[in-house]
């Protein structure tokens, strides 16, 4: 019997009769049946952290430095991607890095993207002072019609490098027909990524109707305090650390 949503939420993956480790008790005392907020921006190198740091490896699984995560944020994350139904996700400081950091691992200098005709203004921003400097072609269609995005898929010369739309839309809350998007997109091999802020997790799943990746700027629905700035990047894990090294690089 799988459990419900509200259930699987809390804390998945926290088990507070295991040992306690670097990220859940500075002291080694008993766990309490939250995770700690850790508070801390760099850690100490004599664990496993340092030989992730040596070795340059799993740098996301392991206290190492703050811009690289924490104990609380790979808590969250494992929330987020529970959320949504993915492997794995990945916090940004803001939906904004979220953004860029999933646009600029995605679609290289020179690239080509799809990008549906409504999105929220900072991606039509970072579309604008960000990927066009770069030389990236951005071409637009409609994703409540797939027939647009066929005709963008088909069109002669380089492949298309990402498709990038949102459901429900900023500000206009259009409804992206995503199960056929994502079909045209697996079928040329082209990732499809969708910012989902607005569905908030509950009201459309887009990895489970076949999109490759799932952004949030969690400071709107998926929080919904209006007390904290934040962006998730939901997805498979290679995507993710793909992406996980643009945002080192980029903070």
């Amino acid at each position: 019997m799988t459990a419900r949503l509200a259930t699987r939420l809390i804390h998945p993956g926290y088990d507070p009769e295991a040992p306690a480790d670097q990220a859940a008790s500075r002291e080694g005392g008993p766990r309490g049946s939250s995770p700690v907020i850790d508070r801390s921006s760099t850690f100490t190198l004599s664990g496993a952290g340092g030989e992730a740091l040596a070795r340059g490896e799993d740098l996301r699984g392991h206290d190492v430095y703050g811009r690289f995560g924490t104990g609380t944020v790979r808590e969250a994350a494992a929330l987020v991607a529970e959320l949504e139904g993915g492997e794995a996700a990945l916090l940004t400081a803001s939906g904004m890095a979220a953004i860029t950091t999933a646009m600029l691992t995605l679609v290289p200098p020179g690239g080509r993207l799809a990008c549906a005709d409504v999105v929220y203004g900072g991606t039509e921003g970072a579309l604008a002072d960000t990927l066009a400097p770069r030389g990236v072609t951005i071409e637009r269609f409609d994703a409540r019609d797939p027939a647009s995005l066929a005709a963008r898929l088909d069109a002669p010369g380089r492949p298309l490098d990402l498709v990038w739309c949102e459901s429900l839309a900023n500000p206009l809350l259009q409804v992206a027909r995503v199960a056929e998007l994502a079909q045209l997109c697996r079928r040329a091999g082209v990732p499809l990524a969708v910012d989902a802020t607005f569905a908030g997790g509950q009201a459309q799943h887009p990895l489970a109707l076949g999109a490759h990746l799932v952004m949030h700027s969690a400071s709107k629905y998926l929080n919904g305090h209006s007390d904290l700035i934040a962006g998730a990047l939901v997805g498979d894990g290679a995507t993710l650390e793909a992406c996980f090294r643009t945002l080192v690089r980029h903070g």
